[in-house]
């Protein structure tokens, strides 16, 4: 597998965890809720990145793809605290 059908299977995943946080936002506290804000902010700049990386085709591109991975990794967990925090 490619690394972009990588990064887009990613994705993939994110949407689903993050569709999961969003049926269980409207419970949620305050504090949860802000969460979920800047989690929104993060997942722009992660989509943004993985269109850079679709349209880029010199070698940077390699850079471009581990930004996005960070970005992604910490988009993860933050969805992942917010659907923990909802759960309890």
């Amino acid at each position: 597998m490619g690394l972009l059908q990588e990064l887009n299977k990613f994705a993939e995943g994110l949407e689903q965890l993050r569709d999961e946080v969003k049926i269980q936002l409207h419970l949620a506290s305050l504090e949860s809720k802000q969460e979920w804000e800047r989690a929104e902010k993060q997942r722009d700049h992660f989509l943004a990145e993985l269109n850079k990386i679709s349209k880029e085709t010199s070698g940077s591109k390699e850079g471009l793809v581990e930004k996005a991975e960070v970005i992604g990794e910490e988009l993860k967990s933050t969805y992942q605290r917010i659907k923990d925090r909802l759960s309890e």
